[in-house]
């Protein structure tokens, strides 16, 4: 991605697509569980189904088995060409990139227009316009300084904490060895980062701006919301497969958490895990 002092823009990717074997997609499915994460409803025979990138390849996503999903052909045509589909924000990102780095021509204000600056009077002379006169300032009200916040704006706020603390958990995490999960599990390095935000916020909810932080870090483009939904799909189907017992709660609208005893099995699993890697590095 091209970096430049100038404000932060979507990168636009020039990745070719990969197709699938039928093979991946079936895999793909079953680690679904047959539930479209675009809509979270099943996918039942008969209704065209068809492989997506998560993150638009135009967007700067990629071909890798994480970025896609099996999906509705109606559903991922709404992500696609819908008012704020993948198509609008790839042409978003293509004007933004272009008017930072230079290459598209400034635009002159129209005569006569407010924004040129100058106006034609009745008589025909043409005068520069007058700057509006400085707005009557008001004297601050009583108790201005205690600010009043809607509900939205307090778990606007909430989830805003839980992306620093999640920041600070990934410093600390580079500092202490981070928990290792059993390779039995199958889980990718994308779905190991959701999964330990989840226990590391045990008994409390993980709210999805946290889980972001987790997955992605703190990169300026950030994929939709719906490319967690896949990833909790994908971690639920592996962990029943793997028969662990471990359960993850969804809140609805906030985020995830674990109970009491799916944060106990986990607990057990890992140590496990790291007692077998200590196990076979003193064998060596």
């Amino acid at each position: 991605m091209i970096r430049c002092d100038a404000p932060a823009f979507e990168d636009v990717g020039t990745t070719p697509r990969k197709q699938l074997s039928p093979s991946k997609k079936l895999e793909l499915y079953e680690q679904q569980g047959g539930i479209c994460p675009l809509c979270g409803q099943p996918m039942r025979p008969g209704k065209k189904l068809i492989d997506e990138h998560l993150r638009s390849l135009g967007l700067g996503g990629t071909n890798d088995f994480d970025n896609r999903a099996i999906v509705h052909e109606a559903c991922a045509l709404a992500k696609t060409h819908g008012p704020e589909g993948d198509l609008a924000r790839i042409s978003d990102a293509k004007s933004q990139k272009r008017s930072i780095l230079g290459f598209e021509k400034p635009r002159r204000p129209m005569p006569g227009s407010k924004a040129s600056g100058l106006k034609r009077g009745f008589d025909g002379r043409v005068t520069r316009r007058r700057s509006s006169p400085p707005a009557t300032t008001r004297a601050p009200a009583m108790n201005a300084h205690v600010q009043q916040f809607t509900p939205a704006q307090v778990a606007r706020i909430i989830e805003e904490r839980d992306a620093l603390i999640e920041t600070v958990r990934q410093m600390e995490e580079a500092l202490a060895p981070p928990y290792v999960l059993p390779t039995t599990w199958g889980l990718t390095r994308m779905e190991e980062r959701v999964l330990r935000a989840i226990r590391s916020a045990s008994p409390h909810i993980v709210h999805r701006e946290r889980a972001m932080v987790a997955v992605y870090g703190l990169a300026d483009e950030a994929p939709q919301d719906k490319t967690l939904d896949v990833y909790m799909t994908k971690i639920r189907a592996k962990l029943r497969g793997a028969s662990t017992g471990i359960e993850i709660e969804t809140v609805w609208g906030r985020g995830w958490r674990l109970d009491a005893v799916s944060a106990a099995r986990f607990d057990a699993a890992t140590k496990a895990a790291l007692a077998a890697i200590h196990r076979a590095q003193a064998a060596a």
